[in-house]
C-alpha cells in the first residue's frame, strides 16, 4: 500500500458525515459555512504507522456556529478510530490543541481551529 495520503483521508472522514463542504484548498468564491484541513507535520512513526498532524479550521457567520462545526468535525475524528476511511485503516485520532477562535481577517467569518495526529496504516 505505502503512505497514504492523509490530507485524502482526513477529507473523506470529513466528508463522509459532515453537511459543510470541506476543502484542502477553498475555492475563491467561499460559502458562509465551510471547513479547511491541512497537513501540517508529523512522522512516520514506523514501519506501519503514518503519523499525521492535522489542522482543521471550520467557518462560519458568528462564533458559535463556527464553534459548533469545530466539535462537530472533532466527534467525527474521534469516531475514525479503528475503522477505514478513504481505503486506509484509522488507528487512532489524538487531539493535540483544542478548538479556539483564530481570527482570520482575509475571510470575513468567524474561524475555530483545532489541530490533532491522525495515525494511518501503511500496510
Amino acid at each position: 500500500m505505502g503512505i497514504p495520503n492523509a490530507e485524502r483521508v482526513a477529507l473523506s472522514i470529513l466528508r463522509d458525515g459532515q453537511t459543510a463542504p470541506v476543502f484542502v484548498t477553498p475555492p475563491m468564491n467561499r460559502p458562509k459555512r465551510y471547513i479547511r484541513l491541512s497537513r501540517v507535520g508529523g512522522v512516520f512513526q514506523n514501519r506501519v504507522t503514518d503519523s499525521a498532524m492535522i489542522t482543521v479550521s471550520a467557518y462560519a457567520s458568528d462564533p458559535a456556529a463556527a464553534a459548533d462545526l469545530a466539535n462537530e468535525c472533532r466527534q467525527l475524528f474521534i469516531n475514525s478510530r479503528g475503522s477505514h476511511a478513504g481505503g486506509v485503516w484509522v488507528r487512532w485520532w489524538q487531539e493535540v490543541s483544542g478548538p479556539a477562535n483564530y481570527p482570520d481577517p482575509d475571510v470575513g467569518l468567524t474561524r475555530y481551529q483545532f489541530t490533532g495526529e491522525l495515525r494511518l496504516s501503511t500496510n
